[in-house]
């Protein structure tokens, strides 16, 4: 009901607070969100209708989205995956600019690691060559395409961790999925591939906005 609601471009605040309100674990979740350190603006809000307000129903998909994949799940290094999934969300929406749309890249991006949530499958080392053994990443993508994702998203979860793969040298969802992660991850960014596509000279910017969101959400 939340989804349908979310997608509907006449949906009332009113209307999604309500739903919100009806799931303490969730009402939580966004009354939690919406006084971060990232958000924080104006005082304290205590009024669901007023937190959808601040968050928005684009964040709030995303959020809501992230809050019922990661409860599928179970074990110790789960919350701390989520974590760094929902930071890299924050960070693609940062820097997607005119590359991509915004909601796609923050949903690839808090998605790009569902694959390694599920045990005993595919565990090739993020970013070596798996040959006949699929990476995590395109673990991820089958799991989301047959959740019935879009497209787009399901390609830049795929495709994040081997950017120069793609057929054509550009900047898009997937390029911004891939910094994205690795930023949050403290991994190291395919600076060959953003030299070929000709956005290396943002990167420090980049760097820059993903160490302040990294703050505000250890802060939060």
């Amino acid at each position: 009901r939340l989804a349908g609601l979310l997608e509907d471009s006449n949906a009332k605040v009113t209307d999604v607070a309500e739903v919100i309100g009806s799931d303490p674990a969730l009402a939580a979740k966004v009354l939690q969100f919406a006084n971060s350190a990232l958000l924080y603006a104006g005082g304290e809000v205590s009024d669901i209708a007023e937190a959808v307000k601040r968050i928005g129903f684009g964040m709030l998909a995303v959020l809501v989205l992230a809050t019922e994949v990661y409860a599928q799940f179970d074990g110790g290094e789960v919350e701390s995956l989520r974590q760094r999934s929902v930071l890299a969300s924050r960070i693609a929406g940062q820097i997607c600019s005119v590359y991509a749309a915004r909601e796609t890249v923050m949903t690839a991006a808090l998605l790009s690691d569902v694959g390694a949530l599920l045990k005993g499958i595919g565990r090739t080392p993020l970013g070596e060559d798996a040959g006949a053994s699929p990476t995590h990443a395109e673990i991820g993508a089958y799991l989301l395409g047959a959740w019935g994702l879009p497209g787009p998203v399901v390609e830049a979860v795929a495709q994040h961790r081997t950017p120069e793969r793609l057929a054509s040298v550009r900047f898009d969802a997937v390029g911004v999925v891939h910094v994205a992660v690795a930023l949050a991850h403290g991994e190291a960014v395919n600076e060959a591939f953003l030299q070929a596509a000709g956005v290396k000279a943002h990167l420090p910017a980049w760097r820059a906005a993903a160490s302040a969101l990294t703050e505000a959400q250890a802060a939060a």
